[in-house]
């Protein structure tokens, strides 16, 4: 996988190029054009001589020329390696033609993996409905096909595991500063403050923080609800926006950025995030662990499930009562006495 996010695909002198099997470089269009013009290039020569009128090559370099460039970047970057997977598997089956045992047989492949299994159905039922809308099939096959169970994640980090990770974050072993250290903890420390996702966090922009809130369209929910959230900034906030406008000497567009400017990758938070942890000493707590904590945190000291439900963005308190299902914490004061023994008369 190339920097660019998408496979065979790669940067040069200000443009886009896609690298076939035998190493030949072909030039697909500027970097100024944007992605949705490397997209549409990029599918018409993958799929130029090859795919076939009504087949699954021809049908996903048509979404990818259409549906998928309405989506976040971010998404559209995680659904061209999936896309170039579900192309591989199914190149030569037409549209018409694929039943329910073809889309086990794709999402089996993952089986182990059951989350990302279960990703590879969902995108193929939403290529499977674009199909029916385009009058190529009548029904989605993904609809018959029972999604693999996941297994909830129920791992609770401790406030000091917490602490220790994000003071990990900033000196090494030996007592060394790193060079990201302070902006990494800083980026941990509005991760939980905020509670939004972390894709959201590190892609916070200075334009989004006002005097008194920070505004935020969750990328997760842009392309179904488009629902915003307004940060109301509290002094601990503040504190950390403080922190990252004092650090690094160049500055830019975002909030929490390296040294020289730019936003962290996705790659880049999780790599510092699991120095930080194994030096910590603390074991099997993710990055992504800090929302859950969060919102189960805030209802622990008295928020409602509603607020706690808009504070992360979700439509419905259903929804906000199943993400925090096994890392909410319930407050055990029954204050009971031992009974004692009644003298005998």
């Amino acid at each position: 996988m190339s920097k660019t996010g998408y496979k065979r695909v790669y940067e040069s002198d200000g443009s886009y190029y896609y690298v076939n099997l035998a190493r030949k470089w072909h030039r697909l269009c500027a970097v100024a054009d944007g992605e949705p013009a490397m997209l549409r290039a990029l599918a018409r020569h993958q799929n130029a001589p090859a795919a076939r009128p009504g087949s699954m090559p021809s049908l996903i370099a048509d979404w990818k020329g259409g549906p998928l460039l309405r989506y976040a970047e971010c998404t559209r970057k995680d659904y061209g390696l999936m896309l170039a997977n579900v192309e591989a598997s199914m190149r030569d089956l037409d549209v018409a033609e694929i039943t329910s045992h073809d889309v086990m047989d794709l999402r089996d492949q993952w089986r182990d993996k059951p989350r990302t299994a279960n990703k590879y159905q969902a995108l193929v039922s939403v290529l499977m409905s674009y199909a029916i809308d385009r009058r190529m099939r009548t029904t989605n096959p993904c609809r018959d096909v029972k999604k693999l169970r996941e297994v909830r994640r129920k791992r609770l980090m401790s406030h000091d595991e917490q602490l220790k990770i994000g003071a990990a974050a900033v000196r090494g072993k030996k007592g060394w500063k790193n060079a990201n250290g302070e902006m990494y903890a800083a980026l941990f420390d509005f991760a939980y403050l905020s509670a939004v996702r972390a894709r959201d966090a590190r892609s916070l922009k200075w334009a989004d923080v006002g005097e008194n809130e920070i505004l935020i369209e969750p990328t997760k929910t842009r392309e179904s609800s488009g629902a915003k959230i307004a940060i109301v900034i509290t002094p601990d906030i503040l504190a950390v926006l403080e922190r990252a406008k004092a650090l690094g000497k160049v500055k830019g567009l975002y909030v929490f950025h390296t040294l020289k400017g730019r936003p962290f990758s996705a790659s880049a938070i999780k790599s510092a995030w699991r120095r930080a942890r194994e030096r910590a000493g603390v074991k099997d707590a993710w990055f992504r662990d800090l929302r859950p904590k969060a919102l189960s945190d805030a209802k622990r000291q008295g928020l409602s499930l509603e607020k706690v439900r808009d504070g992360a963005g979700h439509t419905s308190v259903s929804t906000t009562e199943d993400y925090m299902r096994g890392f909410e914490v319930k407050e055990a004061n029954l204050q009971l006495k031992l009974p004692k023994l009644k003298k005998s008369v």
